[in-house]
């Protein structure tokens, strides 16, 4: 009976997974709470997560975290802490929070993380689907982001909700609404938003003691100019993510 302890254990917590909304177990896969449970944040990719993340890291441990923050080991992250998600979320106490950036610039970067800088190793899950598509390594740069919307359209016509999360509409990867944000930051004003958020914890100081700035993961797409969206791509992306534009407010 001992032996079958840890497997019992299992799966009775895929079972209670099951139980869970829809909504908020997709967005627990990218939930982070800080051991203090000071904090709940949402990770929205390509939305300043990566430094935030390591701010978090700064806040519970005293400095960055040399390595991938997304795998630390000491930080509940990810869907199998869920039952630490939801607790925290349902505590009062608890500054639950995440940033948007418009989802122009947000498809942008993604585009550059993973097909001009190829930076990012789960490119490698959509490459070929890309070539495919017309994609071309050396191609025109303007022509390989329209395969790229192609791509992005496709996707969310098979599976919106479950498609790279790079990409993903911001307002499913949030939970579609099912979590009572006590704050919501845009990228476009990250510093005096994170700042906010850190005030709401009682951490003004926070942002000091990083040592006033952090920021990990850039792609090179803000200090470039060869990328200037077309009339038809940018009605494209506004259709695509009505929601985003919708529900946090970008022109």
């Amino acid at each position: 009976m001992r032996l079958l302890a840890p497997f019992v254990g299992k799966y009775r917590q895929k079972r209670d997974l099951l139980d869970l909304d829809s909504d908020l177990a997709l967005a627990f896969h990218h939930g982070v709470t800080t051991p203090d449970k000071r904090f709940f944040y949402l990770k929205n990719s390509k939305a300043g997560c990566t430094t935030i993340a390591q701010l978090l890291h700064v806040h519970a441990f005293g400095d960055a975290y040399d390595g991938n923050i997304h795998t630390h080991p000491e930080l509940a992250t990810g869907i199998r802490h869920w039952r630490t998600h939801l607790d925290a979320i349902e505590n009062p106490k608890t500054v639950k929070f995440t940033f948007t950036r418009h989802p122009a610039d947000r498809l942008r970067s993604a585009f550059f993380n993973f097909f001009v800088d190829c930076e990012n190793e789960q490119r490698h899950a959509h490459w070929d689907n890309m070539v495919a598509m017309g994609f071309a390594v050396d191609g025109d740069i303007r022509y390989n982001f329209d395969v790229f919307l192609d791509y992005v359209a496709l996707n969310f016509a098979e599976t919106e909700r479950h498609c790279d999360q790079h990409w993903r509409g911001q307002w499913i990867s949030m939970g579609s609404g099912q979590i009572d944000y006590d704050f919501i930051g845009k990228l476009e004003n990250f510093g005096a938003d994170i700042a906010e958020v850190f005030s709401r914890a009682g951490l003004p100081d926070l942002l000091k003691r990083s040592g006033g700035s952090c920021s990990y993961n850039r792609s090179s797409n803000g200090a470039r100019d060869d990328l200037r969206f077309t009339r038809a791509q940018t009605a494209k992306i506004q259709a695509l993510y009505a929601a985003d534009y919708e529900a946090f407010g970008y022109a």
